[in-house]
């Protein structure tokens, strides 16, 4: 029989309570919210054309074409409708599962290069006290997002497991088809969001040399992923053109360029992502960001990892900083490689031997304890403000109510138990009853009530006011 000591049932619990943990964390309450307004509510009316009306090449909203995202990703999501049927849970439970994934991929990839499940758990709980990958776009809401960052994710740390760790085993291998076919597939689910992951992967060689000759051993590695990725992306991309003349000039020309040389968000904070960064109540604490920053910093010429992590975490974030537009999400690629330069801080510290450096051996013994309280304390400051967003159910119902769709007589994606205020039904019936053509169409501003700004007429308003004799007007 199998005899466990207990540092054997200590890994086996620290392995079962992460899984535990992230599937509570990308699960929990993910029914529960209405659509808020924004892209969520806008994705899910696309995916509720494909799954209703089998429009898989050319869905529409508001019966045009919608031409702005790639749609593999809510293909995948229609699947799961057409199986489980109109809910929230349906059109979230794949995000749900990519959050899970996610969360325990990077686990287990910190297992792997710090051999340590103390570390591996930093690197774990660091992201999950990432506030904003809880909030708008995040890896629990129905939006391209969580599938984009865990196909980036997973193509990168391949390039690099492959050329820096594995490139003398294994150089014959189909790596490079592998990565094409992740970055074509992370394409198909946000156009030229991949573009970052690019950046990194071709960077590897030069950062493990600062040797440009080093390409040479993977220029087949290369050229398969450039050969593949456009193989997996361009059928899909031609075949829309050739439906639909207009649809580069809206796909390139509308989400991309005016993206990047107009703006729609935030175009006047130029360091909108540094400022986010280190903002603690936004992405991974960033007291630990800055000592993992020094470590690595410190770390550069003699450790391979810490030039790749510091380029993976920053390039991205300035390549964004180059555009007009600035928003949260952009930037989440990062947020692997922060997590990770957090358990390699850790690692390297922990490590050191103190009392080949202080004069009063006793010191030594206390430094490393502090280490571990330090990361401790600051990733456990993080969770607790990140876990009212995991648990979080919307109070006011107005503000979530499912515009999407206007399909089937609009159909509101709500909680079961939904509690209304007079001014919510109020707009409930107005919306049901098709007096409007869409949401996108609506001005409002939400406080305690309702308040229409430039859809009701003065008629409307007094007609409705008067069925439903709301006490706030």
């Amino acid at each position: 029989m199998l005899k466990f000591n207990q540092f054997t049932k200590l890994k086996v619990l620290i392995l079962i309570s992460v899984h535990f943990i992230a599937f509570f964390v990308s699960f929990y309450g993910i029914h529960k919210n209405s659509f808020t307004l924004g892209d969520e509510a806008l994705h899910a009316r696309v995916v509720q054309d494909i799954a209703e009306n089998d429009n898989w090449l050319e869905p529409k909203v508001n019966n045009e074409i919608y031409r702005s995202k790639p749609p593999f990703k809510m293909w995948i999501t229609a699947i799961y409708v057409k199986l489980l049927g109109q809910s929230t849970f349906s059109y979230r439970v794949y995000d749900g599962l990519i959050s899970y994934l996610f969360l325990i991929l990077m686990f287990y990839i910190a297992r792997f290069y710090y051999q340590s499940n103390l570390v591996s758990l930093s690197v774990f709980l660091s992201l999950i006290g990432s506030r904003a990958l809880f909030q708008e776009h995040g890896l629990r809401e129905g939006t391209q997002d969580p599938m984009l960052l865990y196909l980036l994710t997973v193509a990168i740390l391949t390039s690099y497991n492959y050329i820096s760790i594995y490139s003398d085993i294994t150089i014959r291998s189909k790596k490079g088809l592998i990565v094409g076919g992740l970055l074509g597939l992370a394409f198909l689910v946000k156009s030229v969001a991949v573009v970052p992951a690019y950046i990194v992967i071709f960077a590897i060689p030069y950062l493990n040399t600062f040797k440009f000759s080093s390409y040479k051993k993977y220029l087949r590695f290369y050229f398969e992923i450039l050969i593949v990725s456009f193989l997996v992306a361009a059928p899909y991309l031609f075949y829309r053109q050739y439906l639909d003349p207009h649809f580069f000039k809206i796909f390139f020309g509308h989400e991309v360029a005016r993206r990047a040389v107009t703006g729609f968000h935030n175009t006047h904070l130029p360091f909108y992502y540094l400022e986010a960064i280190f903002d603690d109540n936004k992405f991974i604490n960033p007291i630990l960001v800055i000592l993992s920053i020094l470590v690595l910093s410190f770390r550069l010429r003699v450790s391979i990892l810490s030039r790749f992590l510091l380029f993976w975490a920053f390039s991205p974030i300035i390549l964004y900083s180059l555009a007009k537009s600035h928003l949260e999400w952009y930037i989440f690629i990062s947020l692997p490689a922060l997590s990770l330069m957090i358990g390699f801080s850790l690692k390297f510290l922990s490590d050191i031997n103190y009392s080949n450096y202080l004069k009063f051996r006793y010191l030594s013994a206390v430094i490393r304890p502090l280490i571990f309280l330090l990361f401790a304390v600051c990733i456990s400051i993080n969770l607790w403000r990140t876990w009212p967003d995991i648990k979080k159910i919307k109070e006011n119902k107005f503000d979530s109510l499912a515009q999407i769709p206007e399909l089937n007589r609009y159909k509101l994606f709500l909680s079961k138990n939904a509690d209304f205020t007079v001014g919510e039904d109020l707009y409930i019936d107005f919306f049901v009853n098709e007096r409007i053509n869409s949401v996108a169409d609506i001005e409002m501003s939400i406080s305690k009530g309702l308040e229409v700004i430039s859809i009701l007429t003065p008629d409307d308003l007094s007609q409705l006011v008067s069925q439903h004799k709301p006490s706030h007007y």
